[in-house]
């Protein structure tokens, strides 16, 4: 009898022991099994993202030549300062003829002036880039003309008659005339350029994309 409840005994402790060891090997398991298909897949999501956010910030800092950050899962330039970025310059050509008549008298002048035009855009408008996987999400400030500065000024012809003469102020106004219309033929462009706004949206596409490798998609970025 007692070596039947020694035997027994041993049986009971044989038996726990084995299921202890069951327990230990399905503890394993699932920690095994929730590394590689939870939280090494997750991890690899999360670094992937992560070097995608990097790629965006070297591609903004390359393409506006300034400080950039990152918060959270955004991308923003660090300083919060109005700021303009100059992105292409054109010399342009411009011909402009004014003339009036007064009690029979007539006066006329035609002046060229050469001027150059930057255009660019207002990095104090940009409030950051998103990513919604390779696709850059926001929106980048409309191009703008930064500044038109005279370079040279000819008169190619004037008369006037003996009651209506050219005064200086006929010649500053000429001098507007011809500003304005170098601002319009550089928005809109000519026979032999286009428009200056469009190529400098198309030059900090070409900025971006070579800033982040060709990895990241910024075409809808631009209103």
């Amino acid at each position: 009898m007692r070596q039947i409840q020694q035997r027994r005994h041993r049986g009971m402790i044989s038996g726990v022991m084995r299921f202890l060891a069951v327990i230990v090997l399905l503890g394993g398991a699932g920690i095994g099994g929730y590394h590689y298909f939870v939280k090494k897949p997750w991890q690899i999501v999360e670094d992937g993202v992560k070097g995608r956010l990097e790629k965006l910030a070297q591609a903004l800092g390359l393409a506006t030549e300034q400080g950039v950050k990152i918060e959270d899962s955004s991308v923003i330039l660090e300083s919060k300062e109005i700021r303009e970025l100059a992105v292409k310059e054109r010399t342009v050509e411009t011909v402009v003829t004014y003339k009036t008549k007064w009690l029979g008298s007539e006066k006329s002048i035609t002046v060229k002036g050469i001027f150059e035009v930057k255009a660019g855009f207002d990095l104090g408008e940009f409030e950051g880039f998103e990513l919604e996987g390779n696709r850059v999400v926001g929106e980048w400030p409309e191009p703008r003309l930064l500044s038109v500065t005279p370079l040279s000024q000819e008169t190619l012809d004037s008369d006037q008659g003996i009651f209506n003469r050219l005064t200086d102020a006929d010649r500053d106004h000429v001098g507007r005339l011809l500003m304005d219309k170098a601002r319009v033929n550089a928005i809109e462009g000519d026979e032999k350029e286009g428009s200056l706004l469009d190529e400098v949206e198309r030059v900090i596409l070409e900025r971006l994309e070579k800033g982040a490798g060709g990895e990241l998609d910024f075409r809808g970025v631009f209103p």
